[in-house]
C-alpha cells in the first residue's frame, strides 16, 4: 500500500496495562485521512489512555501506533511531525499576548515557522481582533481557539483534542465545532476528537469507535449509528381532525395509527418513510388537513446507551 494510500492512523492490538490490570485492552482500527473521528465511552473506559498513547505521552504495553504507516515507538519524531494535539487544558502564557504565546511556540519547534504561517492559524481561529490582548483578558472559548492554533502552526495533518470543549459555552462550542469541520472538509486534515457530550459528537463526527472496560465495541459511522433498524420510524402527523385521518389511513393503507392522549389533532404512526409519504398524501387527498410531520429518530445518545448498557460518560 502507498504512502497515499494508507489510513492516517492505525492501531493494531493497542494495549495498556497498570499491574495486572488491561486499561486499553488491544484495541484494532484504522482512522482514515479527512474525517472528524470520535472516541467515545463512560468514564474509565480508555479513551484518553489511548490517546496518550497515540502522541507517546505514556508507554504502550502491547501493540503499535502507526501514523501515515510510521511506528511511533520505532520512528517517533517523524510520526509526531504529523500530529498536533490538546490533551485537556491547552498550555498558555496568560502574561503573554495571545501572538506573542504563538510567536514562542514557533520558535520552540525543530523546523522554522514562517511569521505569515501565523498570521494564517491566527484567521482560521477568528482570532484576529484579540490575537494582540493579553491572554489573561480571554474567555475561555477564546483560549481553547488560540490552543487550536498553537496546534495548528506546523501544519500537522492529524489534530488530536481530548475533551475540546470543556468549559465552553453553546457559543464556543459551536465556533469549535465548525472549525474542526473545516478543517476535515476543506484541508483534508484527519481530526480525532474525544467527548462527553453525545449531541455534540453526533453533529462534529463523521465517525465514532465506542470503547468500554478498554475494549473495542463498534466502529461505525454515525449516520448508521442514528439509523432506525430496518428503516422504521415513529412519525406523529398533526392535522386538523386526527380521529378522521386514523379511520382513513387505517381504512386505506391498513396503517394504524395511535391518537395522541389530550391533543384531538395528533395522531402517530410507525412504518418507513414510503409510507409516510404515502399517509401525508392519503390525507390530503381526502380533504384532511397536514400541519406538520415530525418523526422521531434515534439519537447517538440512545445507541450509545444501548451499547454500554447505560454506563455513565465522561
Amino acid at each position: 500500500m502507498s504512502a497515499q494510500e494508507l489510513p492516517a492512523v492505525q492501531l493494531k492490538n493497542l494495549t495498556k496495562r497498570i499491574g495486572q490490570k488491561s486499561i486499553v485492552d488491544h484495541l484494532s482500527f484504522d482512522i482514515p485521512k479527512g474525517e472528524v473521528f470520535g472516541f467515545l465511552g463512560p468514564n474509565g473506559a480508555g479513551k484518553t489512555t489511548t490517546i496518550r498513547m497515540i502522541v507517546g505521552l505514556i508507554a504502550i504495553s502491547e501493540g503499535q501506533v502507526l501514523i501515515h504507516g510510521l511506528d511511533v515507538q520505532k520512528n517517533f519524531v517523524k510520526a509526531m511531525s504529523n500530529i498536533g494535539c490538546i490533551v485537556e487544558n491547552p498550555e498558555l502564557y496568560k502574561y503573554l499576548t495571545g501572538y506573542q504565546n504563538l510567536l514562542h511556540m514557533a520558535r520552540m519547534g525543530q523546523h522554522p515557522i514562517d511569521p505569515k504561517r501565523i498570521k494564517e492559524v491566527v484567521a482560521l481561529v477568528g482570532l484576529e481582533d484579540r490575537i494582540h490582548d493579553k491572554v489573561k483578558t480571554y474567555s475561555l472559548g477564546m483560549r481553547q481557539r488560540l490552543g487550536l492554533a498553537q496546534a495548528l502552526l506546523h501544519k500537522p495533518s492529524i489534530l488530536i483534542l481530548d475533551e475540546p470543549t470543556n468549559g465552553l459555552d453553546p457559543a464556543g462550542i459551536r465556533e469549535l465545532r465548525d472549525h474542526l469541520r473545516h478543517l476535515a472538509k476543506e484541508e483534508g486534515m484527519t481530526v480525532i476528537v474525544s467527548s462527553h457530550l453525545l449531541s455534540e459528537m453526533e453533529l462534529m463526527c463523521d465517525r465514532v469507535a465506542v470503547i468500554s472496560h478498554g475494549k473495542l465495541i463498534q466502529v461505525e459511522q454515525i449516520a448508521d449509528m442514528v439509523a432506525s433498524e430496518n428503516g422504521i420510524q415513529t412519525t406523529t402527523l398533526t392535522v386538523n381532525n386526527a380521529s378522521d385521518a386514523k379511520e382513513l389511513l387505517s381504512n386505506t393503507l391498513k396503517l394504524e395509527a395511535t391518537l395522541s392522549s389530550g391533543d384531538d389533532q395528533k395522531l402517530s404512526i410507525v412504518s418507513d418513510r414510503d409510507q409516510v409519504a404515502d399517509a401525508i398524501k392519503v390525507l390530503v387527498d381526502n380533504n384532511i388537513r397536514v400541519y406538520e410531520a415530525s418523526t422521531q429518530r434515534k439519537t447517538l445518545e440512545d445507541t450509545f446507551l444501548k451499547m454500554t448498557g447505560d454506563e455513565s460518560i465522561a
